[in-house]
């Protein structure tokens, strides 16, 4: 880093937590020195190399997600290449998983994600998105000359994203990209360069390293592929790299840098744990209730997975304020496999025995005496009929595990269970 002013002193001592020690490059290596001899073995024209950050130099002490590219020569028929890849993943306990292209991931001390991808060197070149990824390594490793300190500048914007919870293009997060990351810092220069110009970014802020588009890529790109933030992709200027990041996350980094900027501090760059221990710990008001469930999801791509268990708890949330529980928050937690920790934060985790229910105004000729008959205890007051009616479940505990039967869950869920 380069000399920086006191008040920002703290920052290198962040970064010589997050910078890995470089014997993982030595595990990584090795990796794949046993992957090349399985191509070679099998007389494949491909050649396996890291990619993603591991291969630009940013990668994270703490990451365990390594992403690993296998270059297939562009004789071959792009539909096979996944085929291709299982063929030499041969015996190394590998996952297939089904995306845009389908690719593999292999558990350990290091995740291993092995990404088929054909050997080009233009974007016009490519079949598929994925194609693109080692092109992305490529245009990192030329920043790199003009700015020597890019990557420790990349690893605080990356560190500092993960600690607001922005960082992902998951559909179940919408947050920034390690490729969007890599875009902005070094199109600032500097991890402090981009907060102090992020605090002050409207909707419809414009990055455009090479100004391809001329101040036009409102107008330029895809207006579906629009966002609150337009990062236009160094590789490929008619793309918005940052096409998956929503209104929420972008408005959440905004402010999380105008903060950072008034009151710098190295908690901007903590990673808040969220266990049910830690949530009733910082939640000790008589007022509140932490209730938190283990939903497990079915099993398939990560990317998929995460989305539906998103909408399970979005579905858990309306459909329990409809019933009358007050929740003041909620969020969850995710293994980035298939199991999830939802969590609410409630005003009252128990109901009335009885509910009133809402009918026609008693004018209503047709509708007020079909309400009657619909229900026994009946009221009105200010002209309109009401009824008073027991209730099923009154438990938001029982609720919950009792609406995760309906069929909507049928397909996002496979368990769901109170954490006591």
């Amino acid at each position: 880093m380069k000399k920086v002013q006191k008040k920002y002193s703290f920052l290198k001592e962040v970064l010589s937590e997050i910078t890995p020690d470089y014997s993982i490059f030595e595990e990584v290596n090795s990796f794949l020195a046993n992957l090349n001899s399985n191509i070679k073995k099998l007389k494949i024209k491909a050649k396996a190399s890291a990619g993603g950050s591991i291969a630009k130099g940013n990668f994270l002490s703490h990451d365990h997600d390594i992403d690993i590219f296998v270059r297939f020569d562009k004789k071959y028929d792009t539909e096979k290449l996944s085929d291709y890849l299982e063929k030499i993943l041969k015996g190394m306990k590998a996952v297939r998983l089904h995306g845009s292209r389908d690719y593999f991931r292999i558990y350990g001390k290091f995740n291993y994600e092995i990404v088929p991808v054909l050997d080009i060197s233009k974007p016009s070149e490519a079949k598929n998105v994925t194609d693109m990824s080692p092109l992305h390594v490529k245009w990192v490793e030329k920043m790199l000359k003009k700015n020597k300190e890019l990557n420790d500048e990349v690893r605080l914007t990356k560190q500092f994203c993960k600690a607001q919870k922005v960082y992902g293009a998951e559909s179940y997060i919408k947050g920034f990209s390690g490729h969007v990351v890599d875009i902005i810092t070094s199109y600032y220069g500097s991890f402090l360069n981009l907060a102090k110009n992020a605090a002050k970014w409207k909707e419809g802020q414009v990055i455009d390293y090479y100004n391809a588009h001329k101040g036009q890529a409102h107008f330029r790109i895809n207006q579906s592929k629009l966002g609150p933030l337009i990062v236009v992709d160094p590789v490929l200027p008619e793309r918005n790299a940052s096409a998956a990041l929503d209104a929420e996350k972008f408005e959440m980094f905004v402010k999380a840098c105008k903060d950072f900027i008034k009151k710098p501090s190295k908690k901007f760059f903590v990673r808040k744990e969220t266990t049910p221990e830690l949530l009733r710990k910082a939640n000790k008001s008589k007022k509140v209730k932490i209730m938190c469930f283990n939903a497990v999801g079915k099993e398939g791509k990560e990317d998929i997975t995460g989305a539906k268990l998103l909408k399970a708890l979005e579905f858990i949330v309306q459909n329990a304020e409809k019933e009358g529980f007050v929740i003041n928050d909620f969020g969850w937690t995710f293994d980035r496999k298939k199991s999830a920790m939802f969590y609410f934060i409630m005003k009252n985790s128990s109901l009335p025995k009885e509910k009133i229910v809402e009918g026609p105004p008693i004018r209503e000729k047709l509708h007020a005496p079909r309400f009657k008959k619909m229900h026994k205890k009946v009221f009105s007051k200010s002209g309109k009929l009401y009824a008073k009616e027991k209730r099923k479940i009154t438990d938001f505990s029982d609720f919950v595990i009792n609406i995760a039967k309906k069929e909507f869950f049928n397909d996002k869920l496979s368990a769901i269970t109170l954490i006591k």
